[in-house]
């Protein structure tokens, strides 16, 4: 797909430029195991994860129990759009105590390692209850609770988002357009 941003691109140049000492919480799916693949935990970094049979929308209240026992640290939350949608009424909680906390939504329009898994098994076109036939403007979401966001649709646009999210006095949504065939391995 031309203009999608890749994860494993974008979670590799994520390990770049994050501090040093920064906590990552990723959702179950996709997400987590592209984060488990590409993103570097070195130094002081955590990687905050509910493992292979966690829950959907573990990412932002784990990222908001990391901001509250570790404030001055950076706290990154990584998420598909399905978690997004499991937990997006924490955005209250998160907006309500100026917790400054990077979210990171890859959007491939559905529920991304279910349908790999699908495809894997059944074959091509033979999937069901994965596709999200419409997904809301999740920057919208954002903005309604006054949390700034952007979206990225090319690997390029990245770096300048999170370079503002930094920037950015409280929470930011980083939502990554992302291709549905990117496979996860």
């Amino acid at each position: 797909m031309q203009g999608s941003a890749n994860p494993k691109t974008i979670l590799k140049k994520l390990s770049e430029i994050v501090d040093n000492d920064a906590i990552l919480t990723a959702d179950v799916g996709q997400n987590q195991l592209w984060c488990a693949r590409n993103f570097s935990v070195k130094g002081d970094r955590r990687f905050l994860t509910s493992g292979g049979l966690g829950t959907m929308g573990y990412s932002i209240p784990a990222a908001f129990g990391a901001k509250t026992a570790s404030p001055d640290k950076q706290v990154i939350a990584v998420m598909g759009d399905g978690s997004f949608q499991m937990s997006m009424f924490e955005l209250g909680t998160i907006a309500a105590n100026k917790a400054k906390i990077i979210m990171i939504l890859f959007n491939n329009q559905g529920l991304g390692l279910v349908r790999e898994i699908q495809k894997i098994t059944f074959g091509e076109g033979h999937s069901s209850g994965v596709e999200f036939g419409y997904n809301p403007d999740f920057i919208k979401i954002a903005d309604a609770y006054g949390i700034k966001g952007l979206r990225v649709q090319q690997n390029e646009e990245f770096e300048a988002a999170f370079n503002e999210a930094k920037a950015s006095v409280g929470a930011f949504l980083i939502e990554c357009v992302t291709d549905p065939k990117e496979s996860t391995f």
